[in-house]
């Protein structure tokens, strides 16, 4: 430890003895690093505040009608592009600082200044700070400035052009689907037209041959129904007889039966005849039919048998006394059994007309079941297909409406509100460079510089300041030590050279506290 010290005191003694070498050298290294603190201009940086209010009352009330748009997803995809190349050109066009730019180089250079020196910065939640620095103090407020026009206006374009994006994008997909099911619906025409009425689309054949085979099942049941209700109206009115006999007084004052279209009497029934006829021919009946020809049939025995009645009335030998007669009637239970018989056979002949037509499409089906297979699985593929396609085109339609409510919502409502906070200003104090620091450190560079030159030259020139450190360095034995006898002329010179050493250090600290005063205190806006 003693040796250290010694080597340590040796040391600064013999830098020391170069002292006038360190001062020099730091002065001149710090005057040097002065100067050039002094070169460097001042950049003025100009920020604002922003905070983006993503709360929208219309939002809720329009959730699960509309596109939602992902707000925070959006304004975090503008706060990475907005440092993009057209954003920078935009901004050197707001701020006129393309005009001093006379090519493409120019231009890429300045581009690259913008986007190095604008700073965005995001401070928490959804509140941003965006900064510029030039040395021009005016050009950095106006450069913030139009960060701010970009940002809200790009982020608002940006999401009306994705909207309109999908929208057109949808509207294609609409019309290719449209397209897709007027293809399929012709192949199903042209599908029915070629099978004729074997597939209605609607359900399976063997459901249909079921159905049909159904229907005929019933109406046979119906046929068998009406032919036995028939025959035995037909024992009833076997047995009933047509005639019967009266005793009717006769006379200038008898009265007469009168044929006023009572159900009992030949007349009537004639009349009730007439006008069922003309009921079915109101429906739309020919003569053709099987119920008019029946009717027909009705009217004209009914006619014959009238005419029978009068023939056998004038032709009548029992009037005895003049005054009582024997008359012939039609007897009516046979006459309301005779018309249940002809409305039965036409219910029969209308049974049997269905159930012919009904046999028909049953053999019909049953003759073309042998290739049901292959065209029904064409069928059910046509129908599959269509039904797949307009699932998406109804899918489509709902999503379309969606995003119109979207955009409307978009351009008709304020979904991003941009409130600044701090809006940018002209700064009146440079924000660099850190002239005190800069100053500090000239000087600090300074003093390290001249105490290693003084220990440079220590060690170049070595000089022996003790018994020591000669006996260390030789291997001759030292005799002794000789004291050196400082005059009063001596000793003064040292005084003086000391005086201005400590004068040449104190006024580089002097000069380093003057430049630090006046970069604190009287720089303009400082104060």
């Amino acid at each position: 430890m003693n040796e250290i010290y010694r080597q340590l005191v040796v040391i600064l003694h013999s830098m020391w003895q170069r002292r006038w070498y360190a001062i020099a050298t730091a002065w001149a290294v710090t005057l040097i690093g002065w100067g050039l603190v002094a070169t460097i201009p001042d950049r003025y940086a100009s920020s604002a505040r922003v905070y983006v209010d993503t709360d929208s009352m219309l939002r809720p009330l329009m959730r699960g009608l509309a596109v939602e748009v992902n707000v925070l997803q959006q304004l975090s995809f503008m706060q990475r592009t907005i440092m993009s190349r057209p954003n920078m050109e935009k901004v050197a066009r707001m701020t006129d600082m393309d005009l001093s730019v006379k090519s493409d180089l120019g231009m890429d250079q300045l581009v690259r200044k913008l986007t190095d020196n604008i700073n965005i910065a995001s401070q928490g939640g959804n509140l941003f700070r965006v900064s510029y620095e030039d040395q021009d103090p005016q050009l950095a407020r106006r450069v913030v400035q139009s960060i701010l026009t970009i940002f809200v206006e790009g982020n608002l374009g940006a999401s009306r052009t994705d909207l309109a994006s999908a929208q057109r994008f949808i509207d294609d997909q609409l019309k290719t689907y449209e397209s897709q099911m007027e293809d399929i619906n012709k192949r199903r025409a042209e599908f029915r037209q070629a099978n004729g009425t074997s597939f209605d689309g609607t359900q399976s054949f063997y459901e249909r041959l079921q159905g049909e085979q159904g229907k005929l099942s019933d109406l046979q049941k119906s046929y068998r129904e009406a032919s036995y209700t028939r025959d035995q109206l037909a024992k009833q009115f076997e047995d009933v007889p047509r005639y019967l006999k009266l005793t009717t007084p006769v006379g200038p004052n008898a009265s007469q039966p009168t044929p006023n279209g009572d159900a009992s009497s030949l007349a009537g029934r004639i009349t009730q005849i007439e006008n069922n006829i003309a009921d079915l021919r109101l429906k739309g009946y020919t003569d053709k039919h099987p119920d008019v020809v029946q009717m027909k049939r009705m009217l004209d025995s009914a006619k014959k048998e009238l005419e029978s009645q009068q023939q056998a009335a004038s032709d009548d030998p029992d009037n005895v006394d003049g005054l009582h007669a024997n008359t012939t009637v039609i007897n009516p239970v046979y006459d309301q059994l005779q018309i249940k018989l002809i409305e039965s056979d036409s219910q029969l002949a209308t049974l049997k007309a269905q159930l012919d037509e009904q046999q028909k499409i049953v053999d019909g089906l049953q003759t073309t079941s042998g290739a049901v297979p292959a065209a029904e699985a064409q069928l059910l593929k046509l129908n599959r297909d269509y039904e797949a396609v307009k699932t998406k085109y109804d899918e489509l339609l709902k999503r379309r409406e969606s995003a119109r409510l979207a955009q409307d919502l978009e351009t008709k409502s304020d979904t991003l509100q941009f409130r600044v906070i701090d809006p940018p200003q002209v700064p009146l104090q440079p924000s660099s460079p850190n002239r005190p620091l800069y100053l500090t450190a000239a000087l600090l560079l300074g003093i390290a510089a001249g105490v290693a030159v003084a220990f440079v030259f220590s060690q170049l020139h070595t000089t022996f300041s003790t018994a020591e450190r000669l006996r260390d360095h030789f291997a001759l034995p030292v005799l002794g030590t000789i004291s050196a006898v400082v005059s009063p002329s001596e000793r003064r010179q040292r005084k003086v050279k000391l005086a201005i050493f400590s004068a040449a250090t104190a006024s580089l600290f002097l000069a380093f506290g003057g430049l630090m005063a006046v970069e604190l205190f009287l720089k303009p806006g400082t104060l």
